[in-house]
């Protein structure tokens, strides 16, 4: 267990609240994900629309807005039983003869996308590729410092230990689970664009997490948590 060096042992407790559910047992893992970039008007401010394009192995497909990164944890979608699917959703099937990926969407007109050296284009653009981060273990003390309010401290170790100070709810996943003002040690995980922290005293908490492309994994200077962006310290 972590020692808690930021402020005195009170912050090696446990989550100040009641922790969000885990991951759906079960769950069905994303085996391709693109960044959608659309411009839908060209003027002086252009209205650009980005979506997360996540396919599922089991032929569902989501799409979801958003700004740098995600704003939802994708680790918390449980597409295993959909008798009805969201707005956002679809169903994708491959086919390999003609290297084509179709997609009907719930609501809006089917995509055909074409595979090209193992990307995705559609109507002749190119998708990108969503980096993987599963598995990610970062090395550092790590700040976000907010105007006239006091700063989030997070601490990110490569044996999967973490402490963290005054992380709070907007940070976490919208929809889907509110962690509300955390503090204190554990263990961490990243799946799924999401990290996962779970505390010594048996609380869970996910926030969706942005690592910028240019980032170098094994050294990441900044990253983001729902749009707050943390900063190395050391």
């Amino acid at each position: 267990m972590c020692t808690a060096r930021f402020g005195g042992p009170a912050l090696a407790a446990a989550a100040l609240v009641a922790a969000p559910a885990a991951a759906p047992a079960g769950t069905v893992p994303i085996v391709e994900a693109y960044v959608h970039v659309d411009i839908r008007a060209i003027t002086a401010t252009s209205n650009v629309l980005t979506d997360h394009i996540l396919f599922f192995a089991n032929g569902i497909v989501a799409r979801e807005g958003v700004i740098t990164g995600p704003r939802e944890c994708y680790a918390l979608y449980d597409v295993r039983q959909l008798a009805k699917l969201p707005f956002n959703y679809g169903r994708w099937r491959e086919d390999k003869g003609t290297g084509t990926v179709h997609i009907q969407w719930q609501e809006g007109p089917p995509w055909t996308l074409t595979r090209e050296a193992g990307r995705l284009s559609l109507g002749g653009k190119r998708l990108l590729a969503l980096r993987p981060l599963d598995g990610l273990r970062l090395n550092g003390l790590y700040e976000y410092r907010p105007v006239g309010s006091p700063p989030s401290l997070l601490e990110l170790r490569p044996d999967g230990r973490f402490e963290a100070v005054n992380l709070v709810e907007r940070m976490g996943c919208p929809t889907q689970a509110r962690p509300g003002a955390l503090a204190g040690a554990g263990q961490y995980e990243v799946r799924a664009w999401t990290l996962i922290l779970r505390f010594a005293g048996g609380q869970v908490t996910l926030l969706p997490l942005h690592v910028e492309a240019g980032e170098d994994l094994r050294q990441i200077g900044r990253f983001g948590l729902n749009g707050h962006e943390f900063v190395r310290l050391r």
